[in-house]
C-alpha cells in the first residue's frame, strides 16, 4: 500500500504500520518447528529454517535493485507485499489443522 500512497505522511504511516506486523508469522513458525521436530534436532531445524528465510533476504536486495531500475520504483513493494501475504495464508493453510504434539489428544 506504500507504493500507492499519495503523500509522504500516509507512506510512512503504512509503513509503520507494516512493520509492526510484518513479524507476527516468526513465533507461530518456530513454535510448530519446535513441536514436530525430535527436542534433539529443535536448534539445528530452527537454523534451516532461519537460514532459508535470511538467504532471500540477502538475494532480495538486488533483484529489488533490479525491478525498481527495469520495470518500476514501487514494483519490489508491490511484490513483496504480494509475496507476503501469499505466504501468511500458505503458513495458515498448511498449519490450520495441525494441533501441537502436547495439544493432541492421545
Amino acid at each position: 500500500a506504500a507504493a500507492f500512497a499519495p503523500s509522504l505522511k500516509v507512506a510512512i504511516v503504512l509503513f509503520l504500520c507494516r512493520e509492526a506486523l510484518v513479524e507476527m508469522d516468526v513465533p507461530t513458525r518456530q513454535s510448530y518447528v519446535a513441536a514436530v521436530v525430535l527436542p534433539n534436532e529443535r536448534t539445528f531445524a530452527s537454523g534451516i529454517a532461519n537460514l532459508a528465510r535470511n538467504i532471500f533476504w540477502a538475494v532480495g536486495s538486488s533483484v529489488a535493485g533490479f525491478l525498481m531500475q527495469n520495470v518500476a520504483f514501487s514494483a519490489p513493494l508491490v511484490i513483496g507485499g504480494g509475496a507476503k501475504i501469499s505466504y501468511d495464508l500458505l503458513l495458515y493453510r498448511a498449519f490450520r489443522n495441525l494441533a501441537p504434539p502436547e495439544e493432541q489428544s492421545t
